[in-house]
Parts: structure tokens; sequence; C-alpha cells
């Protein structure tokens, strides 16, 4: 039976509020973090410890202080970063973020850039996806393709949708595979009926 925290796709209000913060702002010391969102130093360090264990935060560069000490700088993993649109956090602000925190990162950055004209509940799927398998498959892909089309958009944002897949050559072939392997599965749902 899954544990209590397995259950739950919502963090702790501090580990919430860390998490959107660093969606927003970008790399932060821990101390940083504390001094900007006003909750003390000790309940700030355990919350960043968590996020971290939990795999939601990760350590980059190190911040060098004139007095010769240095610190970590922790930012949102691709596990962190739905987390935060979960939350609500803005996908221009995570996708600006991302291009300068993993520059080479492109599937990250196409995700972020989808998620613009995303319907919220595929962040969802994305995350049980990630947390149960590592990665997305093509039914997963499927999944979150059905659940994107249950939302009113418009042709103007299906355009777009396909301007932003075209940005990115791999993640496209990708969308065009799990095309055809959705058609390839209806099809043989089509004979069975």
């Amino acid at each position: 039976m899954p544990s209590k925290e397995e259950k739950s796709e919502h963090l702790r209000s501090l580990q919430k509020l860390i998490v959107l913060h660093l969606a927003k702002n970008g790399p932060q010391t821990i101390n940083q973090t504390h001094n900007s969102t006003g909750h003390d130093y000790h309940p700030t360090h355990i919350a960043f410890k968590t996020l971290e264990k939990k795999g939601i935060v990760r350590k980059g560069k190190m911040k060098y202080l004139n007095i010769g000490r240095k610190f970590p700088l922790y930012w949102l993993t691709e596990e962190g970063a739905l987390l935060a649109l979960i939350e609500g956090a803005s996908p221009t602000d995570l996708l600006t973020i991302a291009k300068q925190v993993y520059p080479n990162n492109q599937r990250f950055h196409f995700g972020l850039d989808m998620a613009r004209h995303a319907n919220p509940k595929i962040f969802e799927i994305a995350l049980t996806a990630l947390r149960t398998k590592g990665k997305l498959e093509p039914a997963d892909l499927a999944a979150i393709m059905i659940t994107q089309m249950e939302t009113n958009a418009s042709m103007k944002t299906f355009i777009e949708t396909l301007r932003t897949y075209r940005k990115y050559p791999k993640e496209y072939e990708q969308f065009r595979q799990s095309i055809t392997w959705m058609q390839e599965n209806f099809n043989k749902l089509k004979e069975m009926i």
C-alpha cells in the first residue's frame, strides 16, 4: 500500500513556498531563500534538504562570498518544475530560468515551452510517469494528447502547439511516432469491435 507521502502530489506549505520561490527567482542559496520568504533558517534548511532528498531540487553552482566561503545554489529538477507548474508557477518564468540553469537540456526546455499551451492536468500525468518509469513513453504521450484535446483549445492554440513542437526536432519526431502508435492501436481496437 502506498505511503501517505507517495499518494500526495502536493507539498507541505514551506516546501511549496520554496518551490514557487525558486521557480520565479532562479537558483538561490538556502540563506537567500530564507531571507526572501521570511521563514526561520532552520525550518527552511530542513525543507531544502527534504526537497533535495525527494529529487525536487538539486545543488548547482556555488555562490562565493567575499569572506572566502561558498554556498551551493539550489534550483528545481524536472520533477520540481512539474510540481511548480501544478502549484501554479509561470511556465514562461520557468523556461527562462531553465535555459540558463540547464542550457543543454532541450527536452526540459520543450516541456516548459509546451506548458504555456497545456491543460494543467497533463502535468500530473507527466509527473506520475516520471516518478513511476523515469520517462514518458508513447502511452503517456497519448494520454497527454487526449487530455489536452479535452480542453476547449482553439485552432490558434493548436497552431501554437505545433509551432512549439517544430522548434524541438527530437520531440517533434516523438510526437509523430506517438500519433502513429495511437492510429495503429485505434485501428486494432476498431477491428476488434
